[in-house]
């Protein structure tokens, strides 16, 4: 899992998932994505730099990183594999109290089922309040967002933004689909009279 520094645009691994393919050819958290295909990627989108990355299972991509603990470049040529990444841990931080603690570290299409797993796990534990831990989290997918979303929110119109149309184009593909300068966001979950849990956001 990588992330990106919007300010100088440095792509770093946030996490090596044990047994995944990166991993395996010696990657590790920390480490500085330099070069991809032998082109530098500093500066670059990192969803074009992850798509540069991914491909066949079985076929071979080379990348360069820099690695700060050893002050040097490292060349790495890893061989493409399913990954099947755990982007859900999750604990009773306190079990006096019996706070949940839910870790997501990016939001793909396995994210919903593990995210639903460890907030049914934990509320059979118990849990009266919840953190969800969602620092180093790179972004992901919308609609599994949303889904999640459903699970912890109650039914409404929770917010309205106005949306500025002089922004940035890459800003502005819901307004533009929706051909309007506001954006409704309305979310859909069990009905309003059920017991919420306590929710605390860590960014």
């Amino acid at each position: 899992m990588v992330s990106q520094n919007a300010e100088t645009g440095i792509i770093t691994v946030v996490k090596a998932f044990a047994d995944a393919p990166a991993a395996k050819a010696g990657v590790k958290n920390g480490d500085i994505i330099y070069k991809v295909k032998g082109k530098e990627v500093t500066g670059v989108d990192i969803n074009n730099v992850v798509t540069e990355m991914k491909g066949e299972k079985g076929t071979t991509v080379d990348i360069t990183v820099y690695r700060e603990s050893e002050k040097k470049y490292i060349d790495f040529t890893i061989t493409r594999d399913q990954v099947n990444e755990p982007t859900v841990e999750y604990k009773m931080l306190d079990k006096k109290k019996k706070i949940g603690y839910i870790q997501i570290s990016q939001f793909e299409e396995v994210t919903y089922d593990q995210f639903t797993k460890a907030l049914d796990d934990l509320k059979k534990q118990g849990m009266k309040a919840v953190i969800f831990d969602v620092r180093s989290n790179p972004g992901g997918l919308y609609e599994t967002v949303c889904k999640m979303l459903d699970e912890i929110l109650p039914e409404g119109i929770w917010f309205q933004l106005r949306i500025n149309m002089e922004m940035r184009k890459s800003r502005l593909q819901t307004a533009s689909a929706l051909k309007c300068q506001w954006l409704f966001c309305r979310i859909r979950t069990a009905p309003v009279h059920q017991k919420f849990l306590q929710v605390q956001f860590r960014t």
